[in-house]
């Protein structure tokens, strides 16, 4: 059994009275489920009869055949139980470890063949539909079927599914209550498997916003729903920005509004509240939103459809808990960098106010970056400049620094070559997000070698961090924004560099990701510059030199951008 296997019996064997009950009837399922995939195995690749759909349907509803017992139900729902769930979870577990993925990729490639024209009355198609929603099922509640699905291709066959299909549909006046089902089902299964970072490089490869994109003109609702929330969170930023171009963000703004208002916090893509039928929370919805938000435009056109005020109601609402508020402050963070009415950001200020005193950390800490932002509307660059205290950074050169590279030991042996902590504007702030922190650190070292100050955030929590984080750049006389694609879509890293912009600091552009072309904000950074080349540690080492040259040469223009150096050696445009 895998690690989170494990972690997860352990949870369920402390659940009183259910210990021994539990475990027999997971052993029952995991007897029956071998019995199932053995004859699965046993079809020597033809998938297509009404066998096989009676196995694959076994298979799909082993949860609720064997888990319904354990009735610590919620309003009835068998789903909503969390023993149900557990259970669930470590079945999935188990298939997963016994090959159920892989034959699950099998099985949908051979049954591709009945994709084509949907062929809607076959048998073939029918499998199709029972095996994506088993495969539903378990990717849901189990992360070790997700994880072994990306691993094993699964995802390349599903957007070769979901293609197919969609090409079909197009050209068939009536689309299979099959064909449909199969379609929501793919979507869903890769919403389920959206947030490891692993997939969505691999999605874009597959070009899966195109399939997408034709999903989000011609489907019904809810695989509308799933295909905006796909785009929103794999899409670059062109394809985030098409969205409004079809009016995705205001039908999406509906929705959360209908979330919103609902007594269970739940939005319903075609309405219905049918049993079944798929339904998303008000906090799926608000993540969906933080995404949908990375494009300034459509920022502002969730502004203009009322997004904003439904920020500020969930803010202010004691109907919602901590998750759905933090997520709510996150979006309310994305929009007010594009904010310019007084009236609109003094409602989210009050709002946000309520929060500074929170019991919950991370609820006072995200409110008060966010106020932070806004306040930044209202006071101009001496205002701010006087408003906190510069934290050192550690003694080293100044500035003027000698020809790279100069041993450590004799930069610190000389005292006549050190700085005192006092002087202002007299260190390098690394600007950052957290998944580049290893490489970030590399480049640190280097420029702490060579004798300069340097000061980086070093991954700590505290109500304070933002505040310490504009003071260092307030005493920074050079600016390093180290770029990547997360870089740009986080709040507190463009809030950052928005900050270096205002105060007229140098600011270097380098590039940390590979295969990644700032765009958004963060292209109106490095339009005219230099970007430096820093993806790999081989790139730290050979491209150190020209940063340091551009660091001895920079000279603070009135725009506050570096000027181009001499040197470009180991540069790339971005």
């Amino acid at each position: 059994m895998s690690r989170i296997g494990r972690r997860l019996f352990e949870k369920l064997a402390g659940t009183r009275g259910q210990e021994d009950r539990s475990a027999r009837l997971l052993e029952e399922a995991k007897t029956e489920s071998i019995r199932v995939l053995d004859k699965l195995r046993k079809c020597l690749g033809d998938y297509s009869y009404r066998e096989v759909g009676e196995a694959l349907d076994d298979l799909k509803q082993m949860p609720i055949k064997y888990f319904t017992s354990l009735n610590d139900w919620t309003d009835g729902d068998v789903s909503q139980s969390v023993n149900y769930q557990l259970q669930n979870q470590l079945l999935g577990t188990y298939l997963a470890d016994e090959g159920y993925v892989e034959l699950f990729i099998k099985i949908a490639t051979a049954l591709q063949y009945y994709v084509s024209g949907f062929r809607q009355d076959s048998q073939g198609l029918r499998n199709l539909d029972l095996l994506c929603t088993g495969m539903l099922n378990y990717s849901n509640k189990c992360e070790d079927i997700r994880l072994k699905l990306v691993e094993c291709d699964g995802i390349s066959v599903l957007i070769q599914t979901l293609a197919s299909l969609q090409e079909s549909s197009s050209s068939t006046p009536t689309c299979s209550r099959s064909a449909t089902s199969i379609i929501q089902n793919i979507l869903l299964i890769l919403y389920n498997c959206r947030n490891d970072d692993t997939i969505l490089p691999y999605l874009r490869k597959l070009n899966a916003v195109e399939v997408l994109g034709e999903i989000i003109k011609f489907g019904n609702m809810v695989p509308k729903t799933v295909a905006i929330l796909l785009v929103a969170r794999i899409g670059e930023e062109k394809d985030v920005e098409l969205l409004k171009s079809r009016g995705c963000v205001r039908f999406y703004v509906e929705l959360l509004r209908t979330a919103y208002n609902s007594k269970d916090h739940v939005g319903y893509p075609g309405g219905s509240r049918e049993p079944k039928t798929v339904a998303f929370s008000l906090s799926e919805l608000l993540d969906g939103l933080n995404d949908l938000s990375v494009n300034d435009d459509n920022k502002r056109e969730i502004q203009r459809c009322g997004g904003k005020k439904i920020l500020d109601q969930v803010i202010l609402s004691e109907r919602f808990g901590g998750e759905e508020k933090k997520l709510a402050i996150k979006a309310l963070w994305n929009l007010a960098f594009v904010i310019d009415d007084e009236y609109e950001l003094q409602e989210s200020k009050t709002a946000l106010q309520t929060l500074q005193n929170s019991k919950e950390a991370a609820l006072r800490v995200s409110s008060n970056n966010a106020l932070w932002v806004i306040e930044s509307h209202k006071h101009d660059k001496s205002v701010l400049q006087t408003t906190r205290t510069v934290p050192s950074a550690p003694l080293a050169y100044d500035l003027g620094t000698p020809d790279f590279p100069p041993s450590y030991e004799n930069v610190m042996s000389d005292p006549t070559n050190l700085v005192t902590s006092n002087q202002s504007c007299s260190h390098v702030m690394i600007s950052y997000q957290s998944n580049s922190f290893k490489r970030v650190i590399m480049i640190k070292e280097r420029l702490l070698q060579v004798g300069y100050q340097v000061w980086m955030d070093d991954l700590e929590n505290g109500d304070d961090v933002l505040e310490k984080k504009m003071g260092a750049i307030e005493g920074s006389a050079v600016f390093l924004m180290c770029m990547s694609e997360k870089y740009k879509n986080d709040s507190c890293c463009r809030s950052e560099a928005t900050y270096a912009k205002k105060l007229s600091k140098a600011i270097i552009p380098l590039l940390v990701e590979e295969n990644y072309k700032p765009d958004g904000w963060l292209q109106r950074f490095t339009d005219k510059e230099i970007c430096q080349r820093f993806c790999s540690e081989d790139d730290v080492d050979s491209n150190m030199p020209a940063l340091v040259k551009v660091i001895k040469k920079t000279d603070l223009d009135t725009t506050g951008t570096v000027a181009s150096a001499r040197s470009t050696a180991g540069m790339t445009r971005a």
